[in-house]
């Protein structure tokens, strides 16, 4: 029917207009599009800190029991993806590490948790050397091949303990830092009278990047006299390429030592009446230097035997003591001993000595009257 008409009509003709209605039905909207990946309606996991190619699984299953598919991930290397789940259902994740670079043992953590869709998930590794290589964590990444030599010298002397990194070649990727802490005894017993010293930590460093110890370019401390040392070695940023870099850290010992050599049992000739027995005291010292030996005698009248002790002290205040027991009888059976002195040659039961360097010997006598009788038995 149309909306308008024309036309011409005569005074009190009648003209009809029809209306018809048509009810109007909007379209249905179009379906709202699917969420992206890591929206409300996923979980975002993630595997951080695998610098060193450890091999990883992780797998995880809904609470629902067959809202979505039980799944796994798994692979090497630092890794992202997201998990699918309906709203409101919950998603359990399990993880573990299935292979160990060489030379390191490494853990994931968690080890099971679990997060609603539009949450995430993210698993750690960490590793610890076994004391062995670390190989590079891809082919991708560039770093330095840093190989730390840690030893002591000469042959037999203490072995020095690192922490957390000894020896052995480690893959540094390029901006990061590598640190260690080295310690060396201070000083070892070999026997009563003998002991390793420790003198110095001799150090050198080659190659790529940047070596610091106790906070300073490791050439202000090529020779470094405190026992412990703290390294820090950083590869520098920015490597297209992978590059190498050494560092040799040798504890130097000195086998030192105070010795007393002497008599611990002497024969006194029948046919005379005195006797001087010598005794000598040698040292090594290194680093130290001796300044004094004071030698102390210790008879009690009429006694067959006398302890001779003496003590050696250094500069730096140090104090050595060596000594021992000297036992006396007549060199032919049948005679009997009688001791009515013992001193020092100079006539006393003390004698102070000077003395100096780092090695070296000097001696003292002890003069002896005595009378070897003979006697007959009854």
């Amino acid at each position: 029917m149309p909306s308008s008409t024309s036309g011409t009509y005569s005074a009190g003709s009648i003209v009809t207009f029809n209306v018809t209605c048509t009810k109007y039905t909007p379209p249905p909207p179009p379906p709202p599009p699917p969420p992206p990946p890591g929206g409300s309606n996923s979980i975002s996991v993630s595997v951080t800190n695998d610098t060193l190619g450890a091999s990883w699984l992780v797998s995880w299953h809904d609470a629902w029991g067959g809202s979505i598919n039980p799944g796994q991930e798994s692979g090497s290397g630092d890794y992202s993806w997201s998990v699918s789940a309906p709203s409101g259902d919950r998603v359990y994740f399990q993880a573990s590490i299935t292979s160990n670079p060489s030379g390191y043992t490494c853990t994931i953590s968690p080890t099971s948790t679990s997060a609603n869709p539009g949450g995430s998930v993210t698993f750690t590794v960490s590793c610890t050397s076994n004391g062995g290589s670390q190989p590079p964590p891809s082919n991708t990444v560039y770093g330095c091949y840093f190989t730390l030599s840690v030893g002591s010298s000469p042959s037999g002397a203490p072995s020095p303990s690192a922490s957390p990194y000894g020896s052995g070649t480690y893959f540094i990727q390029s901006g990061d830092s590598l640190f260690t802490t080295l310690t060396a005894s201070s000083s070892q017993s070999i026997s009563q009278d003998e002991w390793w010293q420790f003198l110095y930590w001799s150090n050198s460093f080659s190659g790529q990047g940047k070596l610091y110890i106790n906070g300073k370019p490791w050439y202000y401390y090529s020779k470094y006299y405190g026992s412990t040392e703290y390294v820090d070695y950083d590869c520098p940023s920015g490597l297209t390429q992978n590059v190498t870099a050494t560092f040799t850290a040798t504890a130097e010992y000195s086998e030192d030592y105070v010795k007393l050599k002497g008599y611990t049992s002497v024969s006194l000739n029948i046919y005379k009446t005195s006797a001087s027995v010598p005794y000598q005291l040698s040292w090594n010292l290194d680093p130290y230097s001796a300044s004094q030996a004071d030698w102390s005698l210790s008879w009690s009248q009429g006694a067959t035997q006398y302890m001779v002790s003496v003590t050696l002290y250094t500069a730096n205040g140090g104090q050595y003591p060596a000594g021992f027991t000297t036992y006396l009888q007549c060199s032919v059976s049948g005679y009997q001993l009688s001791v009515s002195s013992v001193t020092f040659s100079n006539g006393q039961d003390t004698l102070s000595q000077s003395v100096s360097g780092t090695s070296g010997s000097t001696t003292a006598t002890v003069d002896i009257t005595y009378v070897c009788s003979s006697y007959i038995a009854k």
